[in-house]
C-alpha cells in the first residue's frame, strides 16, 4: 500500500478539478505520481482530454474518502478527573 504525499493529494484534486494539464507533470516527483496513479488505476491516460489524464471511478471513489475525512478535532482532559472536560 503506497502512502500518500501532499504531491498525490494535488495532483488527483488537480485532474478532478481543471481540465488542464498539470503545471509541472514534466517535474520528476510528479511524474513518479501520475505513474503511480495509472499503475493502480486511479488515473487513466486519456489523448483526448487536453489535460492528457481521467480520473477514473476508482480515482473518483478516492476523492470522496478524502473529501469525508473530517477534520482532527482536540479533546480537553481534566487532569485530576481524568475526564473530558
Amino acid at each position: 500500500m503506497r502512502k500518500l504525499t501532499s504531491n498525490h493529494i494535488a495532483v488527483l484534486l488537480h485532474y478532478y478539478i481543471l481540465p488542464d494539464r498539470h503545471p509541472s507533470e514534466n517535474a520528476p516527483a510528479i511524474e513518479r505520481v501520475l505513474e503511480d496513479f495509472v499503475n493502480d488505476e486511479i488515473l487513466s491516460k486519456e489523448s483526448d482530454f487536453p489535460s492528457g489524464y481521467l480520473v477514473t471511478d476508482k480515482g473518483l471513489k478516492f476523492i470522496h474518502m478524502i473529501l469525508e475525512t473530517p477534520y482532527p478535532v482536540k479533546k480537553w482532559i481534566a487532569p485530576e478527573k481524568g475526564k473530558q472536560i
